[in-house]
């Protein structure tokens, strides 16, 4: 007969509530919404491009991945189905404590990637830090009574093994401590990194807008130049209602609403787009695209520099180089 403790059978809660975190990934992706076609505007590759600005240590993984869209596809279907089988697993306590530690390492990921996000509060970074504590405290706890585990705990069977192996590494007290520090370590990085939480100013990228401009070139009449957006919040395009050309010899050139649409030729390299609406040139976050502007005549002198205008009033100037 297997004694249980009072916490080791108090973990159902944890396991629950986790557990439903990463289950109802799959559960909303897949029986609410097709969340998994890539043609339909909800797309999770697109969620995922969101990432990409600001994220920590995995940027060069995710740009690689949104810049190769068939690749992304694969990659979010599998790491769909892998949230979905640890999180019903947690919820069952099938496995728990090697699935409290995948847990963990899915949190971590969401916390690279995603920790900077939340435009009204830091809800991407909580549900990082919270998830890789609670997995942990859960692979520490183990299954309790109310549990699949505890059915094939009765006996000498492989899924015994794995648990007494996983119970003996992770039950010592300076285990317990260890993974504590290194919790509360992860906490503090991520929240002075990502919004100065410790000290010096607070910051969230998700409040404004930010855009860049890369390789503006003048070639003749025609104006090409690269646009990416890299931070400001990830439901709502930044909407660019103006873009004037200009020169030193007061030479100017000024594109507004519909007329946006009508003279601008824009290339896209990822699932997070640069478009329009009838009033203004939308800039997803995390969206990196080519834009090109022909027949720019008038624009003769030297130093020419563009300018995009926010429908808030905000400006962002570049130089352009003259070919």
């Amino acid at each position: 007969m297997i004694n249980y403790s009072k916490a080791e059978n108090a973990s159902i809660i944890l396991r629950l509530i986790v557990g439903w975190t990463y289950f109802s990934a799959l559960w909303r992706r897949v029986a609410l919404s097709d969340k998994l076609d890539m043609e339909s505007a909800g797309w999770i590759g697109i969620k995922f491009n969101y990432f990409l600005p600001n994220a920590l240590g995995i940027k060069p993984i995710i740009e690689f991945l949104v810049e190769n869209p068939d690749l992304l596809q694969v990659n979010m279907i599998a790491f769909t189905i892998i949230e979905g089988v640890v999180g019903l697993a947690l919820m069952v306590g099938f496995m728990s404590r090697f699935m409290s530690l995948a847990a963990s390492g899915l949190a971590f990921g969401i916390l690279l990637g995603s920790g900077w996000l939340g435009s009204t509060c830091l809800d991407e970074w909580q549900i990082g830090v919270l998830g890789i504590s609670g997995g942990l405290m859960l692979a520490i706890l183990g299954p309790g009574r109310y549990s699949v585990d505890s059915l094939f705990l009765r006996s000498n069977n492989v899924f015994h093994r794995i648990d007494r192996f996983m119970w003996k590494m992770l039950s010592g007290k300076k285990v317990t401590i260890g993974l504590a520090g290194l919790a509360f370590f992860i906490t503090l990085a991520t929240n002075q990194i990502y919004h100065g939480g410790l000290w010096g100013p607070l910051h969230n990228l998700s409040k404004m807008p930010e855009i860049q401009v890369s390789e503006a070139t003048l070639k003749g009449d025609d104006l090409t130049f690269g646009i990416t957006r890299v931070e400001g919040i990830d439901v709502y395009g930044n909407f660019i209602v103006g873009i004037r050309i200009s020169d030193d010899s007061g030479n100017e050139v000024v594109f507004e609403n519909g007329e946006l649409q009508r003279r601008l030729e824009i290339k896209n390299f990822r699932p997070a787009k640069i478009g329009f609406t009838p009033y203004a040139m939308t800039v997803e976050l995390g969206s990196r695209g080519e834009v090109r502007i022909p027949d720019l005549d008038s624009i003769k002198g030297d130093n020419p520099q563009i300018t995009l205008i926010d429908v808030n009033g905000k400006e962002w100037r570049f130089d352009v180089e003259k070919e």
